[in-house]
């Protein structure tokens, strides 16, 4: 169960989602005495059981303001980012259709980073209307403490002022 526990935090799976996983199946007559071959099978049982938004490792203000918007569980490729290294910081490529959360996966890497002090973060979009949408739905993070900027139009001017913010939604041709 320890080696279970730890895969998780590698993973970056909260702690207390583990232990609750761990304890569900334990109550469900999945788990059973360690063996060959255990460590593998609980984890991908863990692995398997749907995320709440409750646990993952972001701030709990960062976790109330998803859950103002009706977030409490996560999409498929959702969970399929995390269990693929997203609060890791892994590189990762999302390729799933419209409405299927890519924003929020890229709002939880956003999160991590910001609150682990690592430097800003620049989210792409490739029209001005779109950057003006997520820039206001950005906005929302500044109850945090993160200035959130937005930034469109010619390649050729310079942003000086950007520094100042925490998130930045670009245009590509920016």
């Amino acid at each position: 169960v320890t080696k279970v526990i730890e895969l998780a935090e590698q993973e970056g799976i909260a702690r207390n989602f583990a232990k609750k996983a761990i304890e569900h199946l334990r109550n469900e007559g999945m788990l059973f005495e360690p063996r060959p071959g255990f460590v593998k099978k609980a984890w991908f049982l863990v692995i398997s059981l749907v995320l709440s938004i409750d646990d993952l490792p972001i701030p709990p203000k960062a976790i109330a303001i998803l859950k103002a918007e009706d977030i409490s569980t996560l999409y498929p490729p959702q969970e399929d980012a995390i269990k693929k290294g997203l609060f890791n910081r892994k590189n990762l490529v999302l390729s799933v259709p419209t409405a299927s959360g890519k924003t929020l996966v890229a709002e939880l890497a956003i999160i991590k980073n910001l609150f682990e002090a690592r430097g800003k973060c620049l989210y792409l979009v490739p029209l001005r209307a779109l950057a003006s949408e997520k820039y206001n739905e950005f906005k929302k993070y500044e109850s945090l403490g993160y200035r959130v900027g937005i930034t469109t139009g010619d390649y050729d001017t310079t942003d000086e002022w950007l520094a100042n913010y925490d998130i930045i939604v670009s245009t590509n041709e920016k």
